[in-house]
């Protein structure tokens, strides 16, 4: 394949490699903007006491024993995939998101169980208890999951031409890098492929990678990118109702 399109031939001009580069982090950038805003306009609608009761409602339902498991396994999955992808765009987000959740929210579910335990008198087990706190942890991140749901879904030619962008850019980035390490020109960094997997391009990239044999598909980062393909594509299948969430 790289005989027969003699990529060491090819003259791309830098511009191109770099509108590629860059195309990446801009677009998750201009999706993370969208996401803040619909999420800011959701809690501005809601005023004052009206927003903490509903807030309180949420966290006592997410919380409760009554949930049936069906729920259950719809926040822990959406709040799992969530924080995931803000891992993979920002490790430092992911980290202060995983913090904020589940330093507080998990310790006010232990003392709901504590206190659950002293009104009913009734035993509870570590696992319960547990369950109690990775809910409680998870119940933010699954609200803040289900604002990303609503916003995704809002408009479904917006999101079916983001991730055919990110695949069609994905693989043209994959390809062009190959060229650039046949000339020797200035290559693409590994973490812009990564932002593209994320918008749901992975499989672009990949695809663009192996048909022209870039370097870049080694062990370790191929199992990153497969990795990071996965989470993308498992948030869009529980965001179509495929998966839990």
């Amino acid at each position: 394949m790289v005989k027969f399109l003699r990529l060491d031939r090819w003259k791309v001009p830098s511009f191109v490699v770099e509108a590629l580069s860059w195309m990446s982090p801009v677009l998750v950038a201009l999706v993370c903007i969208g996401y803040v805003m619909s999420l800011l306009s959701r809690i501005l609608s809601l005023s004052g006491r009206d927003f903490w009761s509903a807030a309180w409602r949420a966290f006592e339902a997410t919380i409760s024993r009554g949930l049936d498991p069906s729920q259950q396994e719809a926040v822990i999955v959406g709040g799992i995939l969530f924080l995931l992808i803000s891992f993979a765009i920002s490790k430092r987000l992911g980290i202060a998101l995983g913090f904020a959740c589940f330093i507080p929210l998990g310790t006010l579910g232990l003392l709901y169980a504590v206190f659950s335990f002293f009104v009913s008198s009734r035993a509870i087990s570590l696992g319960e208890v547990i369950s109690i706190i990775l809910l409680t942890g998870l119940s933010i991140l699954y609200a803040l999951y289900l604002v990303l749901k609503a916003f995704l879904l809002s408009d479904l030619f917006t999101l079916a031409l983001l991730v055919s962008l990110a695949n069609v850019f994905g693989f043209a980035a994959a390809w062009l890098d190959s060229v650039q390490a046949v000339k020797g020109g200035p290559r693409i960094p590994e973490g812009r492929f990564l932002f593209y997997a994320i918008l749901g391009g992975g499989c672009g990239v990949i695809a663009g990678a192996f048909l022209s044999r870039n370097d870049k598909v080694a062990a370790s980062f191929l199992i990153k990118l497969v990795a990071y393909t996965c989470i993308s594509y498992a948030l869009l299948l529980s965001i179509f109702g495929l998966l839990p969430g």
